[in-house]
């Protein structure tokens, strides 16, 4: 089934609409050239601290959509995720009462403009304040914001590999690679484990019309879910499948960095505080990073400062993987728009808008292979 055709008219390039916020924070862009600068801008009383990673003033284009011609531009920098929980002041941006802080995104070097021409570029911000004890607050979704922006035409950055490393043939997974040894190489082995067995779940749970999980984290009721994103669910749910049970062996696994991962010109997001892994969508190489290894392989916990573990993490970063998410060439794989359970109960999500964002696989799965509860309860505290 083609789905670009009708999807991208369901779908737009950003998955959440414009809601009408009462905040003390604004954001505005302004472009110069190919760059993007995005200005977070602080109008209140009293001095916050802003999520970093999670918001707009990550330096890896969070939040930031590129279109061109009303048609999606396909991704091409790093997918980089946060970690949720375990947070201090390191992981926040602290924004003083009238100050701005600014974010230069350069979209050439994350986006194909090689093409060149004229560009959409749409900003949704999503933020998350610190609490008083460094925790996530509330999320916080404001308007979208756009601008256009002319760029040269060019050659595609291609992929640089500074060297091979054949898979570690004692893995059972062909994936993880070589540098993944004791206890990093168990712990990966069993989050793969899980997450196989949780999508092997999900495979059927997603066929089932009564379903209550398709609603629960994709914000779309099985009774009202068309063809065509039911369609979407059901082909990237089978290339999870096929690429976590040795079907498909497209994807690299690995235990932090390595020579073999192509970090697109920069520098490695592992050596960012609070970054649990990246994953790079056009060689199909996903790494783990510290903080991976500090959470459980598996946790029934669906929100709150604990819903983080090891196998959604794996699920988030596979599903941005361009052999796994891209079910059709006309479409993207998914992208980074809420990383938490907390920020998709908004209801300013379009229509299906949460098929497109990576997390909401691994919650899903999660769901799923723990049965749990719908709606997701509370975390205990």
């Amino acid at each position: 089934m083609r789905f670009s055709s009708h999807y991208a008219l369901l779908l737009p390039v950003l998955a959440r609409a414009a809601p009408v916020v009462q905040s003390n924070l604004d954001v505005s862009i302004s472009t110069t050239g190919a760059t993007v600068d995005i200005s977070v801008t602080n109008h209140g009383a009293e001095d916050v601290d802003l999520f970093t990673l999670g918001s707009v003033l990550s330096p890896y284009g969070v939040n930031v959509a590129v279109s061109k011609d009303g048609k999606p531009v396909r991704f091409r920098g790093l997918f980089v995720r946060p970690r949720t929980s375990n947070l201090s002041g390191a992981d926040f941006t602290h924004i003083g009462s009238g100050e701005t802080k600014t974010n230069s995104v350069d979209i050439s070097t994350k986006f194909d403009t090689s093409s060149g021409g004229e560009f959409q570029v749409t900003v949704s911000p999503s933020l998350r304040l610190a609490d008083e004890d460094f925790g996530l607050g509330a999320p916080i979704s404001l308007p979208a914001v756009t601008a256009s922006v002319t760029v040269t035409p060019g050659a595609l950055r291609k992929r640089v590999l500074r060297k091979s490393i054949s898979p570690r043939q004692s893995s059972s997974h062909p994936q993880v690679q070589a540098n993944c040894v004791g206890d990093q190489l168990q712990s990966i082995e069993a989050a793969l484990d899980n997450a196989a067995e949780w999508i092997g779940k999900a495979k059927v749970d997603v066929e089932n019309l009564t379903s209550i999980y398709v609603d629960e984290y994709f914000r779309v009721p099985v009774s009202e879910t068309s063809d065509i994103i039911r369609g979407m669910l059901i082909a990237r749910i089978a290339n999870l499948d096929a690429e976590l049970t040795g079907t498909n062996n497209t994807t690299q696994i690995y235990c932090g960095d390595d020579d073999a991962i192509d970090y697109r010109g920069q520098p490695s997001p592992c050596l960012t505080v609070g970054v649990v892994g990246f994953a790079n969508p056009e060689t199909n190489q996903v790494a783990l990073c510290g903080p991976n290894w500090e959470i459980p392989a598996s946790s029934p916990v669906c929100q709150g400062p604990y819903q983080d573990d090891q196998t959604t993490n794996i699920i988030h970063e596979l599903m941005h993987c361009n052999s796994v998410g891209i079910v059709d060439p006309g479409l993207t794989a998914p992208m980074d728009y809420a990383y938490t359970y907390e920020e998709t109960r908004s209801d300013d999500w379009i229509y299906g808008g949460l098929v497109e964002n990576a997390d909401s696989y691994g919650m899903y799965a999660k769901g799923v292979g723990y049965e749990l509860p719908s709606p997701c309860p509370p975390a205990e505290t």
